[in-house]
């Protein structure tokens, strides 16, 4: 089926409908006011999305069920023939659309979702035929949707790239269902999406989620002043979502088995940029309970965020990534990963150092965070009289004559007589352990003095442990 250059109106259904078709060109049409979806499509092969501008749908811009549709939730495997699975191998490509004012989602692309039951546990048939389904979603401009800009579910195969979403009232961008493949995620820009639904920008439930080329960033917009949140990672692949024999809307049912868990590629944030998350309660990343977690012991992945750009904070440019620690305060308060209180563990994001407290230059502004005006109790203070001999010169101490000063005669000697008039009648030793012990007994001097042979032989002497 092709259709090309032409104007839709409809205002009690969907503007262009294809199913059944082996193949569907839908190429640069203007359908404007459809009271259902604007472009419904039922993918059976090769479908090309391009060109189009879709304006002012009641339901979905643009919805492509991939696959032939959706299986009943309860269907048998026996009950399941080879045509019911025939459009397996779909391959779609929804490219360069203009798609606003839809009444839900913008793009919507559903991959096959078919079930079978054992009296054990029920499983996908995707897992059963294949080979999978391929999307292309890229160079779509998306605005002003009263569901999510773009949502998709359980693709094998899909790529999300240098699209522009703005002001969806859920999501800019829904990566759902617990089966989906690899998911290229790159160059593509979100603008003020599901702030007032308190939706996050960007969410994905599983899959392998690929944002590593750096040359490609992601971007992440708040304007609106109020808190955000960029990327969501939820991970439901203890459970299935599937429609219902009576509606189209998306529900969790029951446990299943062999979800396909949801990872980040090379374990990187990649370059993203996030813009206008000041507002406190914001956030540039959420990591929800059981996601991004090693599959084997449940131990967090940690995930590198030093390349990406947190309100114009690029960790990766500091000096051994050591960041103040204001801003790094700044940034950990908006990541929401292994740190924060957990209830099932979840990855973290690492985003930089601490700086160490004897690098600082402005030690001074960090000392008064003591508090110094609480009474100190059982605090060991420490006088050191003397320090071993290193050998060789300063032996000849009791020939020095004084240049200034007096007049008196043999002042160089009284050199030699100095002795320690610190300490009082402490307790002498030389055995740091017995040093402790004697704290409780009062103050205690520590002997470093004499020579290395001394020390030897004061260290063999120790009472209560070993130097």
């Amino acid at each position: 089926m092709k259709s090309t250059g032409r104007a839709w109106w409809s205002y009690d259904g969907d503007g262009i409908a294809v199913s059944g078709s082996p193949n569907a060109d839908i190429i640069f049409n203007k359908v404007l006011f459809a009271g259902d979806d604007g472009i419904d499509v039922d993918a059976q092969g090769e479908t090309n999305i391009i060109g189009n501008l879709v304006y002012g749908s009641g339901d979905d811009g643009i919805d492509v069920s991939v696959a032939g549709g959706y299986g009943s939730p309860s269907a048998s495997i026996q009950q399941a023939s080879l045509d019911t699975v025939s459009g397996y191998g779909s391959s779609v490509v929804i490219a360069y659309n203009a798609v606003s004012n839809s009444g839900d989602d913008g793009i919507h692309v559903s991959g096959g979702e078919l079930y079978y039951d054992t009296p054990l546990f029920r499983a996908p048939l995707q897992s059963v035929y294949g080979p999978g389904s391929s999307v292309v979603i890229s160079r779509n401009y998306v605005n002003n949707s009263g569901g999510d800009g773009i949502q998709t579910m359980n693709i094998d195969d899909l790529s999300v790239t240098d699209n522009f979403v703005k002001n969806s009232y859920e999501h800019g961008l829904y990566i759902s269902g617990a089966y989906n493949g690899y998911v290229e995620f790159q160059g593509n820009t979100f603008e003020d999406n599901g702030q007032f639904s308190e939706s996050a920008q960007a969410r994905f439930e599983s899959g392998d989620i690929d944002m590593s080329d750096l040359e490609r960033p992601n971007t992440f917009i708040n304007t609106t002043g109020i808190p955000a949140t960029a990327m969501q990672f939820d991970d439901i692949s203890a459970f299935y979502s599937s429609p219902t024999s009576e509606s189209d809307e998306l529900q969790i049912v029951s446990p299943v088995i062999g979800g396909n868990g949801l990872r980040i590629v090379n374990e990187t944030l990649g370059s993203t940029v996030f813009e206008g998350y000041l507002p406190a309660g914001s956030f540039y990343v959420r990591f929800e309970d059981g996601s991004i977690l090693d599959p084997l012991s449940g131990a967090p992945i940690v995930i590198d965020g030093t390349d990406a750009s947190f309100d114009g904070v690029v960790p990766g440019t500091f000096p051994g990534e050591v960041l103040p620690l204001s801003t790094l305060q700044f940034i950990e308060d908006r990541l929401y990963d292994a740190d924060d209180e957990t209830v099932d563990g979840r990855g973290q994001i690492f985003v930089g150092f601490a700086p160490d407290p004897q690098s600082l230059d402005n030690q001074q502004d960090f000392l008064r965070e003591f508090n110094t005006d609480r009474q100190l109790n059982n605090v060991a203070s420490v006088v050191i009289n003397g320090l071993p001999s290193t050998g060789g010169g300063f032996t000849n101490l009791n020939n020095i004559a004084p240049n200034a000063g007096g007049e008196g005669e043999g002042e160089g000697s009284e050199f030699a007589n100095i002795a320690p008039n610190a300490g009082g009648d402490e307790q002498q030793v030389t055995c740091l352990a017995d040093a402790v012990s004697a704290l409780g007994q009062g103050s205690v001097t520590y002997n470093f003095g004499g020579t290395f042979e001394d020390g030897i032989a004061s260290a063999a002497g120790c009472a209560s442990a070993d130097l």
